[in-house]
This record gives C-alpha cells, sequence and structure tokens, in this order.
C-alpha cells in the first residue's frame, strides 16, 4: 500500500503535491493540511497565469469568524501527494520527488490566497500523527 511520511514545516504540516497541469519545471507545491478548512484552495494568481482550470461556480457563499466571503471553484483534475527524496551533491542538498500513488481526482477548490488542502481532499486517506512529529498518509 502506498504510504509516505511528512514532518513539520515552518510549525504546519505542509504536504509536497503535484496538480494536473502544474508546469514540468516546477516539482512540487506546498500545500498546507487545515482540518478546519471544508475545500481545498488554490492560489487565484496560479490558476489566473498558468493552470488555467475552468470556473465552475461562481461566488459560493463560505462562512468564516462570523462573516461570509465568496469564492469562485475550479475542478482539479487530480491532486497527488509526493515523497520528498533528499540526496546530496558537491554544491550541497539536493530535493527531488517521487509520485506515490496517493492521489484524489476530481477535487473541487476554492481559488483563494494560497494553497490549502482542506477536509474533501484530505478525509480520503489515513492519516496517523507519529510521538515524533511525524505524519505517516495512506490509503485507507
Amino acid at each position: 500500500m502506498p504510504q509516505v511520511d511528512l514532518g513539520i514545516i515552518d510549525g504546519h504540516y505542509k504536504f509536497p503535491i503535484r496538480i494536473t497541469g502544474q508546469p514540468e519545471n516546477v516539482p512540487a507545491v506546498a500545500a498546507l493540511m487545515d482540518t478546519g478548512a471544508t475545500k481545498c484552495v488554490l492560489p487565484l494568481p496560479l490558476n489566473e497565469k498558468e493552470l488555467h482550470f475552468a470556473i465552475v461556480q461562481r461566488h459560493e457563499p463560505v462562512t468564516i469568524a462570523n462573516s461570509t466571503i465568496f469564492y469562485d471553484t475550479v475542478l482539479i483534475p487530480r491532486i497527488e501527494i509526493l515523497k520528498p527524496v533528499f540526496g546530496s551533491t558537491a554544491a550541497g542538498l539536493t530535493v527531488s520527488f517521487d509520485q506515490t500513488g496517493l492521489y484524489e481526482e476530481n477535487v473541487p477548490t476554492w481559488l483563494g490566497g494560497s494553497f490549502i488542502l482542506g477536509m474533501n481532499f484530505i478525509c480520503k486517506f489515513e492519516i496517523i500523527m507519529r510521538p515524533n512529529g511525524t505524519l505517516t498518509i495512506s490509503r485507507p
């Protein structure tokens, strides 16, 4: 069964991911795991400049801290969690990414300010928090 172990980055759990349509020269995007977010969020500028996913719903109302914000929604064909592979060269540390087989297809995603993995993606996986601060992610 595919599995990947991830640690904390900047005090948060961030997953290296690849999304369908992502340029080949961009190996991974660090997406924040947010169990309080209903849906995933894709940075609006990334979609406008590079990905061009079509808007499938306009102005979806989202209630945040007693106020309502409206987001446009796109459908990301595939989001895959990647496994970081660390190596070293004479020039220093190198990082590459391997496919894990841990992905979800047709993920409804709001256009916003940062990349967030919300519960509509996270709940598709088994995530175990280890005492050393590592998360183990697998398909149930």
